[in-house]
């Protein structure tokens, strides 16, 4: 879906006033006009007690399993340099798709005490990483504090599918932080030009932030951006060149 049609569609909900002759060939004219705008706050995440494949210590890449996502979380719960025990730090493909989440989410609350982030690949399973925290915190306690944070994807160019949207909804209304981040390979999703790609990066990111401020006023959201560029001679992406650390 269309940022600009997401925004459209809920500030006429919110009873803003809304010019048809606008949409959608300015997509980012008063996308913030009458949201609330609470003052900046840094964004304390309460501690709770108690990537696809890994490798051997062989050097042997292989599937991941839900021991080695275990793993992972200890290893990050025992460096005092991270502090954040991350999401899907390994994917566990030993552990069915429809209960995978679960496993992942208990994981993190069972071996580490430090922050981590919920699942977004469903909306329902946004619902299940709040319930779960509940159980550990309390239902008043998780409503009024952020104990998750989640990453929220904007499909660029200008589009945030219902999938992500659906995640964001979940969490926004429960008052935990959406980190809304565009994924950007310059010169296939954006222009080419690192004034260009950030200029679409703040109008996604601040399509998104509204969207979680119509849901909740006063929500928690990060600004997040990720940029990669890709040869202009193949089109394959390229990680390591110079452009996407001017736009972070």
């Amino acid at each position: 879906m269309h940022a600009a049609k997401v925004e459209r569609q809920l500030a006429i909900r919110s009873g803003r006033e809304v010019d048809d002759r606008l949409w959608p060939a300015d997509r980012t004219r008063g996308i913030d006009d009458g949201l609330e705008q609470p003052p900046p706050v840094a964004i304390h995440l309460e501690r709770h007690l108690p990537s696809v494949g890994s490798a051997d210590l062989d050097g042997v890449r292989r599937y991941a399993t839900i021991e080695d996502f275990q793993n992972f979380v200890k290893l990050a719960y025992m460096a005092p340099s991270i502090h954040h025990s991350g999401g899907t730090v390994c994917e566990p493909v030993d552990v069915p798709v429809n209960k995978r989440h679960l496993d992942m989410v208990y994981s993190h609350i069972k071996y580490s005490d430090k922050p981590f982030m919920g699942s977004v690949t469903a909306p329902e399973r946004a619902e299940d990483t709040v319930a779960m925290a509940k159980i550990v915190f309390g239902d008043d306690f998780v409503e009024n504090n952020t104990v998750l944070t989640s990453l929220i994807n904007a499909n660029s160019p200008m589009v945030f599918d219902e999938t992500m949207l659906g995640a964001l909804k979940v969490y926004s209304r429960h008052n935990q932080a959406c980190i809304v981040t565009p994924f950007i390979l310059a010169g296939a999703m954006s222009p080419v030009t690192v004034a260009g790609t950030l200029t679409q990066v703040l109008a996604e990111v601040l399509a998104g932030a509204s969207f979680t401020q119509l849901i909740r006023p006063g929500a928690p959201v990060l600004f997040g951006t990720f940029a990669s560029s890709i040869s202009m001679q193949s089109g394959a992406p390229t990680f390591g060149t110079p452009e996407p650390s001017l736009v972070s």
